[in-house]
């Protein structure tokens, strides 16, 4: 995949992901939505988890919108994890080498 391509779907999944909190509050089939989750149709095997995620997004209902976007959000990341297009997780890749400077860095972001 080339670097512009995995940008994109980064920044396709922070988009949803942030949709995937907000649902709670209220509708999330926003266009920025609609516009990430056309970005990712080309990453996807499959379609239904778009599919789902754009459905659920519209829900009126807190408990069937938070439920279905959580749901479609998991799918699509799984497909992506199956096309290439998305890494998996891997804790090791996040942790800091240096134990002090880690601590240092916790004891800041609890701070702020």
């Amino acid at each position: 995949m080339r670097p512009h391509a995995r940008i994109i779907v980064d920044l396709a999944v922070e988009i949803l992901l942030s949709a995937k909190g907000e649902a709670r509050l209220g509708r999330v089939d926003t266009v920025a939505v609609r516009l990430a989750l056309r970005c990712l149709l080309a990453h996807c095997p499959e379609r239904w988890p778009l599919a789902s995620f754009w459905e659920a997004a519209g829900e009126e209902t807190e408990l069937n919108r938070t439920q279905g976007v959580s749901a479609a959000f998991n799918g699509i990341l799984r497909q992506l994890r199956r096309s290439g297009a998305y890494p998996e997780y891997n804790p090791a890749e996040y942790a800091d080498p240096d134990p002090a400077r880690a601590a240092t860095n916790r004891g800041r972001i609890a701070d702020e």
